[in-house]
């Protein structure tokens, strides 16, 4: 329910902090994890689609933070 399907905007948030993992869509969190494979490391966005499927995508207003854990 928390993502917008059809043309509708949908704000994407992910928050990393040292081996919390949390993604948030339209200020709603959709799943949260640990994992303590890599210490260090680059951001990156992706986008995948389903062979032979019709999908637009566009990205507007990407910001990248950094910040320390506790």
């Amino acid at each position: 329910k928390a993502i917008h399907a059809g043309i509708d905007k949908n704000r994407v948030r992910v928050v990393c902090v040292d081996d919390n993992l949390a993604l948030y869509v339209n200020d709603q969190l959709l799943i949260e994890t640990h994992d303590t494979t890599y210490s260090s490391g680059f951001a990156g966005l992706t986008i995948a689609a389903a062979p032979n499927s019709s999908s637009d995508v566009a990205f507007d207003n990407v910001a990248i933070y950094s910040i320390s854990g506790s």
